[in-house]
């Protein structure tokens, strides 16, 4: 007998208010799950219990993190975008002001061949669309107060869980990477970094790349409704904005 032990940890966004044109969900599991056949264990229902047909991407190629622990499920960008054949034939999968309920089956295997703990449920509500580019200017950087504080940032709306993990970085005063740890709490409004060693004096940055996303695929100063068009080159080119802070350490003037 295999034990069940794999559970659904958490669905991102986690907060219960969701735009219209949300465009993707992360499922994180405890342990690693089996690949395949994943839309058999998904289903979106709406408010009288009733599936959505198709509300999902349903592609191939799964997208799994690198220990299978967490999925990404994707809308169907083309019923997200305006003025594309899809949205105006279909609509949208999600309607302003509907209740929603995500549904995850306890049937799904992990990798041990057992089901999960439990089913999952994700209940929602539906706030209108999110068509606005991330503006750095609204965010609250909050220097931290002492050495060991954290340097904690507030947003005005919830940002892609994943991407807050990997496209924020701090830059200390000799310019390189410092180490420490992601904290992210509010539903994804609000960014923690607690350094590894103790801040010291001087001129630090919290570098973003512009790739960053919210949950609707907003980048930060571009709608995700907006194409840019780029030359292709051999390489690929990162955009960056940066957020100047000097941490508050008793004893020294910034």
């Amino acid at each position: 007998v295999v034990n069940r032990t794999t559970k659904v940890e958490q669905v991102y966004p986690s907060a219960a208010v969701l735009p219209a044109n949300l465009l993707r969900f992360y499922i994180q599991f405890s342990g690693p799950m089996q690949r395949g056949a994943v839309w058999n264990y998904i289903r979106l229902l709406d408010r009288s219990g009733k599936p959505l047909e198709l509300p999902f991407l349903e592609v191939d190629q799964e997208l799994w993190d690198a220990e299978a622990r967490r999925l990404t499920v994707l809308f169907d960008p083309g019923r997200i975008k305006r003025g594309v054949l899809p949205r105006d034939e279909s609509g949208t999968a999600l309607t302003e002001g509907g209740e929603y309920t995500l549904v995850i089956d306890a049937g799904w295997r992990d990798q041990n061949g057992a089901p999960l703990l439990t089913e999952f449920r994700k209940k929602f509500r539906v706030a209108p669309e999110a068509r606005a580019g991330i503006d750095l200017k609204s965010w609250s950087l909050k220097p931290p107060p002492s050495g060991a504080a954290p340097l904690i940032v507030d947003f005005p709306a919830p940002l892609d869980y994943a991407l807050l993990h990997r496209l924020l970085t701090v830059l200390g005063p000799e310019g390189r990477a410092v180490d420490g740890a992601i904290t992210l709490s509010r539903n994804e409004a609000q960014w923690q970094f607690r350094p590894d060693k103790p801040w010291s004096a001087g001129a630090y940055e919290l570098r973003v790349d512009t790739a960053l996303e919210d949950v609707a695929g907003n980048r930060v100063g571009r709608p995700f409704d907006v194409d840019v068009f780029e030359p292709i080159t051999k390489t690929i080119s990162r955009k960056y904005e940066s957020i100047p802070f000097h941490p508050l350490l008793p004893g020294v003037k910034p």
